[in-house]
């Protein structure tokens, strides 16, 4: 497991940390010669968008770095297998964003109908922006304002990843933007669970991409659940369940 400690705004607004995991992902695939197809990319949060941010930067290049092709890495190292892929367009082994900040707008009403029962809220979230200092019209900073790239990402033959998870709980406030981004943008199959759903009898190998709503949990509920160690909570049980297919 590799974790990229990225810089923080408000001393490194955007840009930075975009740049940073394009060039993180580039040493993995370029200098350490790691095949796209054994990468599983994961974030939550910001780290979720960010997630978005550079599997996008993939399809659509941002102005900020060099454009990153997966069919260019590794066929010296992975030999025929790294060739037969480049024919198709190569594929990250899969991707996870966990509660991801898909869009700047707080306009969603789920930040009014769950601000009692999320600990995130939209004041809290515009301070964030404030500090962060994206630019609204950029899709690296505003995943909801690429509509038509996102199918390229995570569906069909050319697709960028061969499987994707996103994860939310109904009772945070970015439930609305996740079900937009993740139904309306990507066109993700919802899986909607609680607790005495197993996560284990959904079918995520059959699906590309699958968003998976999980009952009364809040903002990042796993990370939660891992603070104090807590194995059943049900965003926790879909995370791992999705993760046994990855293997």
């Amino acid at each position: 497991m590799i974790i990229l400690e990225y810089a923080l705004a408000p001393e490194n607004p955007y840009p930075a940390q975009l740049v940073q995991s394009i060039a993180s992902l580039r040493y993995l695939l370029e200098t350490l010669s790691l095949a796209p197809e054994k990468v599983i990319l994961a974030g939550d949060s910001a780290g979720g968008q960010l997630v978005g941010a550079l599997l996008a930067h993939v399809i659509c290049p941002c102005p900020y770095a060099a454009p990153l092709s997966l069919d260019d890495v590794g066929v010296e190292a992975h030999g025929e297998h790294g060739r037969k892929e480049r024919g198709r367009g190569r594929r990250l082994k899969a991707a996870l964003l966990i509660s991801p900040f898909t869009t700047l707008s707080v306009a969603s009403e789920s930040f009014d109908l769950n601000s009692k029962s999320d600990y995130l809220g939209r004041e809290q979230v515009l301070g964030f922006k404030t500090a962060w200092a994206p630019r609204a019209d950029e899709v690296w900073a505003d995943l909801c304002f690429g509509d038509s790239i996102w199918k390229k990402v995570f569906l069909g033959d050319n697709r960028v990843v061969e499987k994707a998870l996103i994860t939310v709980g109904n009772a945070e406030v970015f439930v609305h933007d996740c079900r937009f981004f993740a139904r309306e943008l990507i066109g993700a199959d919802t899986v909607v669970l609680g607790r005495d759903d197993d996560a284990a009898e959904v079918d995520f190998a059959g699906k590309e991409a699958v968003l998976v709503e999980c009952e009364d949990e809040v903002h990042v509920q796993v990370a939660l659940d891992s603070a104090v160690g807590y194995k059943d909570g049900i965003m926790m049980k879909a995370v791992t369940a999705w993760m046994a297919y990855q293997a």
